[in-house]
């Protein structure tokens, strides 16, 4: 249990490592149980949540998405609780820690809320405090401003617990350990990774009707059905389209190294969508929104947006005059071949419609006017 802190920290130095562990409570959700009148949960579900990971994580997000959450339902008379959280880092940071004690008063019947939402209304609060020496030196922080741009927590398998306890202060307010009564202490372990971007974007052709792209790797958790797997959703609109689709992947496997890895029904992260069915236009011009989600329906990534267009159509004619008066009209696509994409040809002469064909060319049937004279054009119509 901590006692009134006696360190030689400064306040500064204090609320720097402070800040650096909230911002580190947002890598997950921990594990919470019900234990006496402590209840633990994530914000995000309807009840009781044994654990939440989430593959990737916004700091800024620390104080204004509710992460945790624990309701304390005090009794008849009026408590002491003691909130103690610790956080074991990982990776190059393996020997760094940091714990603190928050002490809040119940009042008799009160319903106390301890969330990291409220996190700066604790500050005053904090009865106890310890860190590993050199942690505030190996994260590199120089002010509290300095959180938000910090990019360099190495990969690595965390920890972070939570003990929630009743007190009974001494005449110095110091906590006696001897009458100290633990209502819940849990743990969970996460892992943070560097997660990349969606990269290599191949848009729509003519000739290859597919969206393809490259997701990262995300962690990967052996010990829990249901997480390491993600989906990914696309959105294309433009030249009166609206489509969408998705495709929920497979749990990822470790790739690059054990902690991280791609979806398992994927060749080093490929995603290919089949859009041989969706209704382009030829002359269309398309904007595709392509989203990357975790288990928990969170973006790991920013959506990736990229424009596409189709040629617009080109036609030579020709005028095959063997016989002057019912002349052969024939044409073929110039540059992009939208053949495969052409329902019907419709011919015009003289501004009137003279016929519709399947086909590439066409004999007129009745005979021109002799010192008459005509133009002519055709009318590729799309499929749909």
């Amino acid at each position: 249990m901590y006692q009134k802190s006696k360190s030689n920290f400064s306040n500064t130095v204090i609320i720097k490592t402070v800040f650096l562990f909230f911002v580190l409570l947002l890598a997950v959700s921990p594990l919470f149980g019900d234990v006496r009148s402590v209840r633990g949960r994530t914000l995000s579900a309807p009840d009781d949540i044994v654990t939440n990971r989430f593959a990737k994580f916004d700091v800024g997000s620390i104080l204004t998405s509710p992460l945790i959450e624990v309701t304390v339902r005090n009794n008849e008379e009026e408590s002491k609780l003691l909130f103690e959280l610790r956080i074991d880092f990982g990776g190059t940071w393996d020997s760094e820690f940091v714990e603190i004690g928050i002490l809040m008063t119940v009042a008799a019947d009160e319903t106390v809320v301890f969330t990291n939402t409220e996190m700066l209304d604790y500050i005053d609060k904090i009865h106890g405090f310890a860190s590993s020496p050199d942690l505030v030196t190996t994260v590199g922080i120089d002010s509290i401003d300095d959180i938000g741009s910090l990019t360099g927590v190495p990969e690595g398998e965390y920890s972070i617990s939570i003990t929630a306890s009743e007190v009974f202060l001494d005449e110095a307010g110091d906590i006696n350990t001897s009458l100290t009564n633990e209502l819940l202490t849990e743990e969970v372990e996460f892992k943070v990774v560097t997660i990349g971007d969606i990269s290599s974007v191949s848009t729509p052709a003519i000739d290859n009707l597919k969206l393809s792209f490259v997701v990262p790797e995300i962690p990967v958790y052996d010990d829990a059905r249901d997480v390491s797997t993600s989906s990914t959703t696309i959105r294309i609109t433009g030249s009166g389209l609206d489509y969408s689709g998705t495709k929920n992947h497979e749990k990822s496997v470790a790739g690059s190294s054990t902690l991280k890895g791609y979806p398992s029904d994927t060749v080093d992260g490929l995603v290919e969508y089949d859009l041989s069915k969706v209704q382009f236009r030829a002359g269309g011009t398309y904007t595709v929104e392509i989203l990357f989600k975790d288990w928990n329906d969170a973006q790991i990534t920013l959506p990736k947006t990229r424009g596409f267009t189709f040629p617009n159509p080109s036609l030579n004619i020709f005028l095959d005059t063997t016989e002057p008066l019912q002349p052969t009209f024939s044409w073929e696509f110039s540059g992009t071949d939208y053949s495969e994409w052409v329902k019907e040809y419709r011919l015009y002469i003289n501004g009137s419609h003279e016929a519709t064909t399947t086909n590439d060319a066409y004999d007129l049937s009745d005979g021109l006017l002799p010192g008459t004279a005509y133009t002519w054009y055709v009318i590729p119509y799309n499929k749909d």
